[in-house]
């Protein structure tokens, strides 16, 4: 796995995969949402409401996700970055 933190190795593979893996990948999730929202019963007692958490729940966790990884990004530069050093000083 170590092999791969290279960017130079990591991206000898990655590039020639990017567009064999990305269609399948978007027809894939595409396929998803349409069964979710389509073809998936109406909940006894909800009905249909129910079905937005098929996409509000995966928006919500990528948003936290992304916020996340902000934040925990933020936190690493302030530590790490010059002006931890100036403070300290």
């Amino acid at each position: 796995m170590h092999r791969f933190a290279n960017p130079a190795r990591f991206l000898s593979i990655a590039k020639p995969l990017t567009p064999v893996l990305f269609w399948p990948g978007l027809l894939l999730a595409l396929g998803a949402c349409w069964w979710g929202l389509t073809q998936v019963p109406a909940e006894r007692l909800q009905g249909d409401t129910v079905k937005i958490l098929f996409v509000h729940v995966p928006a919500a966790w990528l948003g936290m996700a992304g916020w996340s990884g902000i934040a925990i990004a933020s936190i690493c530069l302030l530590y790490t970055s010059d002006a931890a050093d100036e403070r300290s000083s």
